[in-house]
């Protein structure tokens, strides 16, 4: 139980991160800095 657990917690906290750095990205490349990612 605890393996499902902390798959389901390591798949939320990928998809928190992926929104975050996507959201960075289109900041830096709003403010007119190229990021290589």
């Amino acid at each position: 139980m605890s393996v499902d657990v902390s798959r389901g917690g390591l798949l939320v906290a990928l998809a928190i991160f992926g929104v975050i750095v996507y959201e960075f990205r289109t900041v830096l490349e709003f403010v007119g800095v190229s990021v290589p990612l």
